[in-house]
């Protein structure tokens, strides 16, 4: 008979749900002391790996630990929902292509345009300067418009060309 597991969540990815359901049982089994179930039967009780556990416990780790002595002498985390999520959350922001517009670019760049220089003659100072993944002049057109350049209000704005 296949066991069925009493946390909310699908196979593959942790919900806040499921989170806060693992903070409780986890916890909760923490303060039993000296009958706390060790971390592989605790996953096993619950239909979970033991790896799935351990990773879920790093990612919401309080800055608790609490010494078993009956187990060989582990170190049980104390757990929290909320900075698992917190976690998860900053790691899934950080997801995509990076941009080829950089903070090094857009200073150099701006400070051509404060010159006067057009946005193709500071992509050819570059690309002369031996830079690496220089962004075209049409992306450069497209974040200036954007407002993704702060200092570019300084600076006249160049019309676009291509």
């Amino acid at each position: 008979m296949p066991y069925i597991s009493t946390f909310p969540l699908p196979r593959k990815h942790w919900t806040m749900e499921g989170r806060l359901t693992l903070e409780r049982l986890w916890n909760t089994n923490l303060k039993h002391g000296r009958n706390a179930l060790p971390m592989d039967a605790f996953a096993r009780n619950y239909g979970l790996s033991e790896a799935r556990i351990k990773r879920e416990l790093n990612r919401g780790f309080t800055g608790v630990l609490l010494k078993d002595k009956v187990h060989g002498g582990w170190i049980y985390p104390e757990y929290s929902a909320v900075l698992a999520q917190g976690v998860t959350s900053a790691l899934q922001a950080n997801k995509g292509r990076r941009s080829v517009v950089t903070n090094k670019f857009a200073d150099e760049l701006v400070e051509d345009l404060k010159k006067g220089l057009s946005v193709a003659s500071c992509l050819h100072r570059l690309e002369a300067k031996d830079w690496v993944n220089l962004p075209k002049q049409r992306t450069v057109y497209y974040h200036l418009r954007g407002g993704d350049c702060p200092a570019v209000g300084e600076a006249p704005l160049p019309s676009a060309q291509g």
